[in-house]
């Protein structure tokens, strides 16, 4: 069961990844004919920027949530290599605790934030404005299933080869 529930958790990080290529080959591609129309024929898109802005939003938070799946969060290395093993287990239990505390407040309050922009749109693209907000939703539910799954695998090591594989 474990076994499955990680593999589906891979399979979605490899989807998001894709995602965030595509984004930000978007981001780009729509930066630079924004430069090139307004620097070389005087004529900008109006609606450009903004685009770039919702993206950019969705990308950075996917991108939160990703680095949490990895482990690649600041972390004070120096300190906590000091630490004999089983300190390290309790500060990880720790860590992870406040981070899934955290994932919680972000889809609270991107809630919110989305309930309070509805009706709303961006003045120039007239995209709705809770665009801006359902990424902190998203990112916060995917923060949530990578931390349940390093307090599972922290709480109930595998055994064997997978071992050394902590996520």
């Amino acid at each position: 069961m474990y076994e499955m529930i990680n593999k589906k958790l891979d399979q979605m990080t490899t989807v998001l990844n894709w995602f965030l290529g595509i984004i930000l080959t978007l981001m780009l591609l729509i930066t630079f004919i924004q430069v090139v129309l307004r620097y070389v024929f005087n004529s900008p898109l109006i609606w450009a920027d903004e685009v770039t802005l919702v993206m950019l939003t969705w990308y950075g938070y996917i991108i939160i949530a990703i680095l949490v799946k990895e482990g690649k969060h600041i972390s004070l290395e120096f300190l906590y290599s000091r630490f004999n093993q089983m300190t390290k287990k309790g500060l990880d239990l720790l860590r992870n605790i406040l981070i899934l505390g955290f994932a919680i407040l972000m889809v609270y309050f991107g809630s919110e934030m989305v309930i309070n922009t509805q009706g709303r749109h961006l003045p120039a693209s007239h995209l709705p404005r809770s665009l801006l907000y359902f990424p902190l939703i998203i990112s916060g539910l995917l923060i949530s299933f990578y931390t349940i799954n390093h307090v599972i695998t922290l709480l109930f090591p595998r055994t064997g080869r997978e071992a050394g594989d902590r996520r």
